[in-house]
């Protein structure tokens, strides 16, 4: 293979061994093929080194500990570009085989190195533990001191050791920052945490003469959430660790540091500007998690006015890669989360359509359920489609829902659930109607279907114990469409009886289109009682009445659909001579 030629990184998924086999070039070996390839050493470890590919940094892992000094260095300067977690452990692992410039140059790793100690820590192998321990030793990263602190509180058998080496860096930072020497104690693992933190405590107020960042990190980390002189300190301009917190909060992807957003957000009650600079700048799914998991354990819904102050989010937006990363338990808080502070309206809305459509039957829901804080046209068809979805507790919260949102058919869409197959539906129907009115039924009675007319009705007079006077305003309406559509009430309701005095009025009445509104009504009755009142109308109604009451008789014995009323009104039309 000629110098020039780009290697795929796949193809370094099974390399066995990687050997420089002259000066410009190495040699790598793949498992069970027998096939050795040699690239072009320059050219290959800068692809390696772009490469999203694990396998890619393994080469250059193997390539940093065989072959002349210069290529081991540079395949090593190569592997700690990519910064690979999975990669520092067996680094340190393979400590006694590295230079003692790649030693210093690990040494300086700082957060991933501590990282990977912690994993040798803990290791069950003796040989990595005995260079996990002179590593810390040596290592002058503070942050690794709550490392071991929770290491300890998991392996006791780790404790003698880690107890002496948070006593030596006790003892480091005193020195360090010119402070009275800390007690010293090889015995109480509280005791020497809490002389840790002391030290760092009082060498914060020094922090211009010295600015070690890892100082920070280690005070945010070992500190307990109720510790005073981290919100002092975000809080102060003018501290001289200030704009270094502010910096280390920004970046550090440790819980312990990245806890400290979420209690200053979550805990107290007017928190430092400087948050919004954090969360514009952050976008890791670590750090997302651990605001996601902060917000969930307080309850979801920590009323803090500070929350409506962040307005740029780049993860609370449906185009952003966090929304299809983040794992199922954090959905939930997530809308929710989004629904408490301060970014666009639009970008809350997609989030709800999106969790909708994709989301968990928990996230759908407090979709759903978010959405009564949002109103306009897009807030309101996304309820109403949910009107028709498959899960009940998703119908049921848009259901309460749409009385208030003022939504366009909302009513229609009220009634139709008062005759709805499941009772929740139903009494949440019912319960939102609890105030309805006999204006609201005849302003909404000529969209609705006979079905609904009946079970919205039936829920008017239920309610409005003014409805009977009113619908009998009605029908005394100087309007003709008010009449005619108070008439089509009655029927509909069967209130007959009720309304029966004004019917006959409308019987006399002059007035062809009442009169024929009026007849038509009572042809469709299904009262038996309907024929004996026309047939008094023959003895005390005028000659238009009589008329009218003729007319209505012979409808009911030729089309009516109850048996009782056309038997009936056959019989009064055969004794009268009607037909």
């Amino acid at each position: 293979m000629s110098d020039d030629q780009r290697v795929p990184v796949g193809a370094f998924r099974s390399v066995e061994t990687v050997k420089v086999s002259r000066p410009a070039t190495l040699a790598v070996h793949v498992k069970n093929t027998g096939i050795t390839v040699t690239i072009g050493i320059e050219k290959t470890l800068d692809i390696l080194s772009k490469s999203e590919n694990l396998a890619a940094g393994e080469v250059l892992l193997e390539a940093s500990l065989s072959g002349p000094p210069m290529i081991r260095e540079a395949a090593f300067d190569r592997l700690l570009r990519q910064r690979r977690r999975e990669l520092y452990l067996p680094l340190v692992k393979r400590w006694p085989h590295l230079t003692p410039m790649q030693q210093q140059r690990l040494l300086n790793e700082g957060e991933a190195l501590s990282r990977a100690l912690r994993e040798a820590f803990l290791s069950n192998q003796d040989e990595t533990y005995a260079i996990a321990i002179d590593l810390i030793r040596r290592v002058p990263a503070y942050d690794l001191a709550p490392l071991l602190v929770s290491s300890l509180l998991a392996h006791s058998k780790r404790q003698s050791d880690a107890v002496e080496i948070l006593s030596e860096h006790a003892q480091r930072i005193a020195r360090e920052l010119s402070l009275e020497p800390a007690e010293q104690t090889h015995q109480d693992i509280e005791r020497v945490r809490l002389h840790f933190l002391e030290a760092l405590r009082q060498g914060l107020p020094r922090y211009a003469n010295f600015s070690r960042a890892e100082i920070l990190r280690a005070y945010l980390l070992l500190a307990e959430d109720d510790d005073e002189q981290v919100p002092t300190i975000i809080d102060d301009h003018s501290h001289p660790a200030h704009r270094d917190m502010i910096d280390t909060l920004c970046h550090a992807s440790v819980q312990g540091i990245m806890r400290w957003v979420g209690i200053m957000l979550f805990r107290y009650p007017n928190p430092h500007a400087a948050l919004k600079t954090v969360f514009s700048k952050r976008d890791d799914l670590p750090f997302v998690r651990e605001i996601l998991k902060q917000f969930r354990d307080l309850g979801g819904s920590p009323a803090m006015p500070s929350m409506r102050e962040l307005g740029h989010i780049p993860w609370l937006s449906v185009n952003h890669p966090i929304i299809g990363e983040v794992e199922d338990e954090h959905q939930t808080p997530l809308v929710r989360f989004a629904m408490t502070t301060g970014i666009d309206q639009e970008k809350k809305l997609d989030l709800c359509a999106h969790f909708l459509e994709e989301g968990t039957s928990e996230a759908r829901l407090a979709s759903i359920e978010s959405l009564a804080q949002l109103a306009g046209p897009k807030a309101d068809s996304l309820v109403i489609g949910c009107l028709e979805d498959d899960a009940i507790d998703i119908q049921l919260a848009a259901v309460v829902q749409l009385r208030d949102r003022g939504a366009p058919n909302a009513l229609e869409y009220l009634f139709a659930r008062l005759e709805h197959a499941d009772e929740r539906i139903r009494e949440a129907a019912r319960n939102c109607l609890a105030d309805f009115r006999i204006e609201h039924y005849l302003n909404a009675f000529e969209r609705l279907d006979d079905k609904t007319r009946l079970a919205a009705g039936r829920m008017m007079l239920g309610s409005d114990q003014e409805a009977l006077e009113s619908l009998r305003g009605e029908l005394r309406s100087p309007y003709g469409q008010h009449r005619k559509r108070a008439l089509k009430v009655v029927g509909q309701l069967g209130l007959y009886d009720e309304t029966y005095d004004i019917i006959f009025e409308m019987l006399n009445d002059g007035e062809l289109v009442t009169q024929r509104e009026a007849k038509n009504l009572l042809a469709e009755s299904d009262d038996p009682k309907m024929v004996e009142r026309m047939t008094t109308i023959f003895d005390e109604g005028t000659e238009v009445a009589q008329i009218a009451a003729k007319d209505v008789l012979l409808r009911l014995a030729r089309e009516s659909d109850h048996p009782d009323v056309r038997d009936a009104a056959q019989r009064v039309v055969r004794e009268l001579e009607l037909s």
